[in-house]
């Protein structure tokens, strides 16, 4: 017996919005007819965004983060530098969530909508709330680790709605702020060395993760890297131990000053070899290091010339002037491969 189908008529029923989704629209409209009423200046924004956050060296080194991993450093901008391209760009809408709390990591989502351009974008970061000891985080670490993945969530949808190529300039000029020059470097070390002395972390172990032998050793931008470090620190990117790994005891031995040298008095000294490059950038003197500083500012390829015509000028030393030399060489062919993209 064949069963006829059953025709259900169903009537479309209105559903009336709840007084709290109406006023969430009319937020909304009134943002979106505000922002069109009032758009933004990119070279306001341009210039706000970079007063606000070259401030100060302090301000400066917050706004970038660094992470070594498996002996490269990786670098880009913080949760602060993203806090201050919201207030500046203007027009933007934003909200994060945790979406999900399990038994081993935490999910948060962030949104962005740009009002005036009508583009929104979400955002999901996960995090881990259990310890190297495989034991869940107390209460109080769970929420701080959902603080931080809210707001690396929230730092990555603001940098998919704003353009890398606005924030790429900001970036590199807190970078060099936060970093300092050749006349604050012996205590910009020193410091960055002492308070992360504070905080556990030895000397031995900060000059083997930068590769250095001794505080003579950093430079300028190995300055930058600690700094950058630190900001990675307190927005939950990293911690102290994955940034300067506690050492075992064969790079303990290789960290001990000499180790390197020729020892006992029967093997010959040996000659110093021209074609080494056996002067790092800590043993650059003062106008040597303002030099190499230079090197990053250049812009064209005039700028390399001057520089070299510089060197000779001011009759720098052999081995500061390889690696000046080597430095410029880096940085012309960066401007090459910029000028290649551009054509």
């Amino acid at each position: 017996m064949k069963h006829e189908p059953e025709i259900l008529e169903n009537e479309l029923q209105k559903i009336e919005p709840t007084a709290l989704e109406a006023q969430t629209r009319g937020e909304v409209d009134i943002q979106v007819a505000t922002a069109k009423r009032f758009p933004r200046s990119i070279a306001r924004f341009r210039k706000r965004a970079l007063d606000m956050a070259t401030v100060d060296p302090e301000i400066a080194s917050s706004c970038y983060y660094s992470l070594i991993k498996g002996g490269t450093t990786i670098e880009g901008a913080s949760i602060r530098l993203a806090e201050i391209v919201a207030a500046t760009y203007g027009n933007l809408r934003a909200e994060t969530r945790i979406v999900d709390e399990g038994e081993k990591h935490v999910t948060a989502q962030a949104s962005i909508w740009d009002l005036e351009n009508n583009v929104a974008v979400r955002v999901e970061t996960r995090r881990g709330i259990v310890g190297r000891s495989g034991k869940r985080y107390n209460p109080d670490m769970i929420n701080t680790t959902c603080n931080a993945a809210a707001s690396i969530a929230l730092r990555n949808a603001i940098f998919r709605v704003v353009p890398k190529a606005y924030i790429a300039p900001i970036l590199e000029r807190c970078r060099e702020v936060g970093a300092g020059d050749a006349e604050s470097l012996a205590s910009n070390r020193t410091q960055a060395l002492q308070w992360l002395e504070s905080k556990g972390v030895s000397r031995e172990r900060v000059f083997a993760a930068l590769g250095k032998e001794g505080i003579e050793d950093i430079g300028i931008g190995d300055v930058a890297t600690l700094r950058g470090i630190v900001t990675a620190v307190r927005d939950g990117e990293s911690s102290f131990d994955e940034s300067f790994p506690p050492l075992t005891a064969e790079n303990a031995q290789e960290m001990k000053p000499g180790r390197h040298q020729t020892r006992g008095k029967t093997k010959q000294k040996a000659e110093p070899d021209d074609n080494k490059n056996t002067g790092d950038i800590g043993k650059l003197n003062q106008g040597e290091l303002e030099l190499l500083g230079m090197v990053s500012r250049a812009e064209t390829t005039d700028d390399i010339e001057l520089l070299m015509k510089e060197i000779d000028r001011r009759k720098v030393r052999k081995q500061a002037a390889k690696i000046i030399v080597e430095a410029l060489a880096v940085r012309r062919d960066e401007l090459n491969i910029q000028g290649e993209k551009g054509e």
